[in-house]
């Protein structure tokens, strides 16, 4: 009698591990996408960490199979060269995560509220193209309270996630002609997380700090006002430059002008660019009221300008730049005479909401 007793526990635990082996193999399996900061001034550093604790949380859990961070982030890489822009819509990580071939796509949102931050998380089913459920909590805006804000995030999703033999028979794929739009829900969602457009920040007033020397000679030094910079994907405007100084013949000099750039961006978020440019405007060189020595040069002049930018923090950028000047003079020499600065702009910026 023991030893029927003694089959039968063992017959009742091997169906036990059976039936949790098979529930573990039909578990979603869930892409996990970089963590989005809205307002929050994080480290990028410390935003990879996050995701990385995030997508361990998950598939820790059990509830959840994971793609491995490394391919999603080697796909995201592909996606931003192809794109200029991180991932952080639904339909981008939507399309990415059928790739990867994941069932499921996790996408988190830190949020300033006030003085504090929320966390959210949405869960999407990337056969329906819609947001399947959703968590948030409140934490504090450092690393370490938005980690232990994921650790309940993680167990609401994990707690409220269907179980793998009641998900619906899923309906025959489309062909990738034929792909469906994204369903409200998601393009809403979508809408609710877009980013700010840190490459198309308003400049509206830069100082520059420049010396130099002209063809006279002599050696000048003094300072540039860049009043109000446009700046899109593909163009960059400074509507009024203004500026001035001295020489070393005792002289000074006045600048007054406007100049277009055509931006390059070093980094997806843009606070790294290279600027080229060409300047159009009007010089005049003051000179000394007697006949001992004249620097008496004035009209129009043509510059070409090549700068670094780097985005200190939001509000506040420097760089370095280099310019040569043509200056279409009147004056007593054969040719028309040239400048060249090398200059330390310092520019107050603001990011532009789209």
């Amino acid at each position: 009698m023991s030893r029927e007793r003694l089959s039968m526990v063992l017959i009742v635990l091997l169906g036990f591990a059976t039936a949790a082996s098979a529930e573990e193999s039909q578990a979603p399996v869930v892409a996990v996408f970089d963590l989005e900061a809205k307002g929050v001034e994080l480290p990028a550093e410390a935003l990879d960490r996050l995701t990385d604790y995030l997508a361990t949380r998950l598939a820790a859990g059990g509830a959840h199979r994971v793609v491995p961070r490394a391919q999603v982030r080697a796909r995201l890489l592909e996606a931003k060269v192809e794109s200029y822009r991180p991932c952080y819509d639904a339909s981008c990580q939507i399309e990415i995560g059928r790739e990867l071939a994941a069932s499921r796509s996790l996408a988190s949102l830190l949020l300033r509220l006030g003085d504090g931050c929320t966390l959210t998380a949405t869960l999407y089913d990337l056969k329906a193209a819609a947001a399947e459920r959703a968590a948030t909590a409140p934490c504090p805006c450092d690393e370490a309270g938005v980690a232990r804000a994921i650790d309940g995030l993680v167990a609401e999703l994990a707690g409220a996630a269907p179980a793998p033999k009641a998900e619906p028979t899923p309906a025959p794929a489309p062909a990738p002609t034929a792909e469906p739009p994204p369903a409200p829900t998601a393009e809403t969602a979508a809408e609710a997380r877009h980013l700010l457009r840190q490459r198309d920040r308003m400049e509206w007033l830069g100082l520059r700090l420049q010396t130099g020397g002209s063809s006279h000679p002599y050696y000048a030094f003094g300072g540039v006002l860049e009043a109000v910079t446009w700046r899109t994907h593909y163009l960059h405007w400074t509507a009024l430059e203004l500026g001035g100084g001295l020489t070393s013949s005792d002289d000074y000099y006045f600048q007054v002008g406007t100049r277009l750039a055509f931006p390059w961006s070093l980094a997806d978020d843009g606070d790294h660019l290279l600027r080229f440019g060409l300047g159009l405007g009007y010089w005049q060189n003051g000179y000394r009221q007697d006949a001992s020595s004249t620097h008496d040069t004035r009209g129009g002049y043509l510059s070409l300008v090549a700068r670094y930018q780097w985005q200190l923090i939001d509000s506040l950028a420097v760089g370095l730049e280099v310019s040569a000047m043509l200056l279409l003079a009147e004056w007593d020499g054969p040719d028309n005479p040239w400048a060249a600065f090398v200059s330390i702009p310092i520019v107050w910026t603001q990011s532009v909401e789209r």
